[in-house]
């Protein structure tokens, strides 16, 4: 029996990827808590549509969220009629649409490459990259647009191969999926396709034959009826419209950070940032995408040999060129760039074919690859074991207390306690390592099929481990304000006032089961800022006595605090109901009536 499930695998390996691929995106995929803010903005959007049937114009805590596209809502209600108004659900479209990436990637590759190994290696080097499995288990947009993104650039680079007519069905797909990319999170995907595409043209010397097929007129009919809901939306919104989504969330990004409590990842490494999440998000396949790269650019720009010199260099050219657009952009977060990952795949089974016909490195790119190599599972190691060594050598009470100062609103308060899965972080160590020598053992020894599984096999153990330690810290970091939820739902009416301070945590909308919890934050120069941009929605309060008026009012007021954030006895009658870790529920009298009533 398990030599015929051997030969099975052996025989027709994709069936079985995909059967891999499926349980490790989709197992356990309700298991950690939603994280803030995203998911918890996201989620608390989608729930209020599911909840008031209106499908056209998104609302959080009571007001139009134009952050986004409605894309993404509608993808969330869609998997929300399938399970329910899970956690699962929440996120089960991200899962697919990474599942769609790969399945897609591997038959265009074919098409393109006519070779089923290459395109198996290229899918299941994009498929291991830690960064891919963690997008593909969150409830975000990311992982949709880069399957768009991907489908419309190689549908593109097909058209540019193709003969007439053959050429324009795949340019009109082309332009569909670009449009599904506006649709999923505006102009984003634009501003990197169009220039790369343009560059890569100019540099096959085809610009103008391909001008003269992609037939703008029909192409452009096909982005707008793709994007029908801007044009609805902005007759129904007008102005606000325009302000609230392309100026605020569009515009903006790309001169000033709007990310709120995560701004600290515009100020590391500037303009270096990117290069730093690749470095340390694609796992052992960094070395080969890199030096996949360089040898793109080794062979004369118009006179490629092979279809997949011209792939290789269509690949390096959108990596380039979307690395420096989402660099220079203001607003970052990790996760912004992962729509090179799949070119970067690309560029990893363009040096293993390479390598693989050769079995052997010029110098320079043999210097490169073994360097990049080396500071790359450096990296890992280091952070892997410095960490959590750090983590345990810190005095936590000082961590805990110097957040409790911290008055500016944030997503989480500290916990009372270190993670307890701190040795997941000497196990991304250990695998990094392992697989640099066993890659590197096997190198001495010629031993090139191995050395291609160990790479594989490292980066499918990377994964599961971030993916693990990722869920590990958000369970870690969110376990307090659940627990709270949780009581705040069981224990206090429906129609009881609900209100946080210096906090941005939209996840508790889902988890108490409201969808109006009012947000206050203290006047200071980041809430002023935040709230003069339009990226926050909150009031802003001078001291804690503004909300004597609050807690004097013949209904039931709830209040959430972080702890340490100013004396919350400088209210005219508040109680304190109960602490929950780092977070203080405070109330008026008729709470507190309520609140132990319900214990009783």
């Amino acid at each position: 029996m398990l030599k015929k499930i051997y030969f099975f695998v052996k025989n027709r390996p994709f069936p079985f990827f995909i059967l891999l691929i499926t349980i490790i995106y989709l197992s356990l995929l309700g298991y950690a808590p939603l994280f803030d803010r995203d998911e918890g903005y996201y989620v608390s959007v989608a729930m209020n549509m599911h909840t008031s049937r209106d499908f056209l114009l998104p609302v959080y805590n009571g007001t139009y969220w134009l952050e986004k596209p409605v894309l993404l809502y509608w993808l969330m209600n869609a998997s929300i009629y399938l399970f329910g108004t899970t956690i699962f659900a929440m996120r089960f479209h991200a899962a697919l649409s990474g599942i769609f990436l790969i399945i897609s990637m591997y038959f265009l590759l074919i098409k393109i490459l006519k070779d089923k190994k290459i395109a198996l290696i290229i899918s299941a080097s994009v498929t291991f990259m830690p960064l891919t499995v963690l997008l593909a288990r969150a409830s975000m947009i990311d992982m949709t647009l880069t399957l768009f993104t991907t489908l419309t650039l190689l549908t593109f680079f097909i058209g540019t191969e193709s003969k007439v007519p053959n050429d324009r069905k795949w340019y009109y797909f082309s332009w569909a999926c670009m449009g599904i990319t506006f649709f999923a999170k505006g102009p984003v995907g634009i501003a990197f396709i169009l220039p790369s595409v343009g560059i890569y043209l100019l540099i096959q010397n085809k610009l103008w034959n391909v001008i003269k097929r992609v037939n703008f007129p029909v192409g452009i009919l096909i982005f707008c009826l793709v994007n029908i809901w801007y044009f609805i939306v902005f007759y129904t919104m007008g102005y606000k419209f325009w302000n609230d989504f392309f100026v605020q969330q569009i515009f903006n990004r790309s001169s000033e950070s709007l990310v709120g409590g995560t701004a600290i990842f515009a100020g590391l490494g500037g303009v270096f940032f990117y290069i730093g999440i690749i470095f340390s998000t694609t796992g052992p396949f960094i070395a080969l995408a890199i030096s996949g790269l360089l040898m793109s650019f080794k062979k004369e720009f118009i006179k490629r040999r092979t279809i997949f010199d011209k792939l290789a260099l269509y690949s390096s050219i959108v990596c380039i060129i979307a690395t420096i657009v989402f660099s220079l952009a203001a607003t970052k977060l990790p996760y912004y760039i992962f729509p090179i990952y799949p070119f970067l795949g690309i560029l990893v089974g363009y040096f293993w074919s390479n390598f693989s016909l050769d079995r052997e490195l010029g110098k320079k790119i043999k210097r490169v690859f073994w360097t990049i190599f080396s500071l790359s599972t450096f990296i890992l190691v280091l952070a892997g074991v410095l960490v959590p060594t750090v983590i345990l050598f810190l005095d936590w009470n000082n961590i805990v207390v110097a957040g409790e100062q911290n008055i500016n609103p944030v997503e989480y308060g500290i916990p009372y306690r270190i993670p307890t899965n701190l040795w997941l972080a000497y196990l991304v160590a250990l695998i990094s390592l392992l697989t640099f020598i066993g890659f590197r053992y096997l190198y001495k020894k010629n031993n090139f099929s191995y050395m291609l599984k160990t790479i594989i096999l490292g980066g499918l153990a990377l994964s599961i481990s971030a993916s693990f330690i990722f869920s590990s810290i958000v369970n870690w970091l969110q376990k307090p304000s659940i627990n709270m939820s949780e009581a705040i739902k069981t224990r206090i009416s429906k129609d009881a006032e609900i209100a946080e301070l210096a906090l941005i945590k939209p996840s508790l909308h889902y988890y108490i089961g409201r969808e109006i919890i009012n947000e206050y934050a203290f006047k200071t120069d980041i809430s002023i800022h935040h709230k003069e941009l339009g990226i926050e929605h909150y009031d802003l309060i001078e001291n804690l006595n503004e909300f004597n008026k609050k807690f004097e009012q013949d209904d039931p007021y709830y209040l959430i605090v972080r702890k340490g954030i100013g004396d919350y006895k400088d209210i005219n009658k508040v109680y304190r109901l109960e602490e929950f870790g780092p977070y203080l529920l405070l109330g008026n009298k008729y709470a507190l009536e309520q609140w132990q009533s319900s214990t009783n």
